[in-house]
């Protein structure tokens, strides 16, 4: 399965915001099915000398051994390239003085360059599993427990590293279906 999830270019823009995605499923049973997808973003970030990449792989396997169990597990690993490079130029100014009029402020036609560059390369890996158990027909319960890992290499002097677990104990009632 290739999907181009789709493609934005503005009207003045001569740059192209791009979204792809590579899926492939395998049924092990008709109970047990695994994917693996590869998702790539690329933007030039609104045009201010700012560009990202962003690559993600997933793996997700769901398993309903029976009707009242349904257990899955989600392993993701993204890697995102971003940086700015701005490059702004300034007039250099001179001031000269005349005694009967006062300052008079000038430009002297020289351009002065300035180009600055901030980087961020973050990688980030997850684990997820779930388990849910039907109680009632209506009523059913869940338990889900991740673990994130997050690395930068950058130039920027605060970085977004973390590492951290997360727990979440769910209820869940579902409707009745409305009908249009």
């Amino acid at each position: 399965d290739v999907t181009l999830i789709g493609s934005d270019k503005g009207t003045n823009d001569k740059s192209w915001t791009i979204f792809a995605e590579v899926a492939l499923t395998h049924f092990w049973l008709p109970t047990l099915t695994s994917t693996v997808s590869y998702n790539r973003r690329e933007s030039p970030a609104n045009g201010q000398g700012a560009s990202s990449i962003a690559d993600s792989v997933l793996l997700r396997t769901n398993w309903q051994p029976s009707e009242l169990w349904d257990l899955s597990m989600l392993m993701s690993y993204v890697r995102r390239e971003s940086a700015t490079n701005l490059s702004r130029s300034f007039d250099v100014v001179e001031a000269s003085s005349l005694p009967e009029v006062g300052a008079i402020v000038t430009t002297s036609g020289v351009k002065m360059a300035v180009e600055t560059s901030n980087a961020v390369d973050t990688h980030r890996w997850a684990v997820t599993m779930r388990a849910a158990r039907r109680i009632t027909r209506r009523i059913s319960s869940s338990i889900r427990v991740s673990y994130a890992d997050q690395r930068s290499q950058h130039t920027s002097r605060n970085p977004n590293d973390f590492g951290t677990f997360l727990v979440v104990v769910g209820v869940k009632y579902d409707f009745d279906r409305f009908r249009f």
